[in-house]
């Protein structure tokens, strides 16, 4: 769970960091302060909302996937 929060926050912090050159193009073409943190926002929130249904379903697969013998030795 730490590992998947660490993620997560890295995933983040880099799609911000690689897209500072348009979020100051959006600036000089007129968007407020407001409009270019709403759009990080919600954009974060997609990421976000995608990464843990992809991590549920791929969860949810993998459990469904276990062996018997695996279940023998880790229950």
């Amino acid at each position: 769970m730490v590992f998947a929060c660490i993620m997560l926050i890295n995933t983040l912090v880099a799609s911000t960091t690689f897209r500072r050159g348009e979020f100051a193009q959006l600036r000089l073409a007129g968007a407020a302060p407001g409009q270019v943190l709403r759009t990080v926002r919600t954009e974060s929130l997609v990421i976000v909302a995608t990464g843990t249904v992809l991590g549920v379903l791929a969860g949810a697969v993998t459990r469904m996937l276990r062996t018997p013998a695996v279940d023998a030795v880790a229950p």
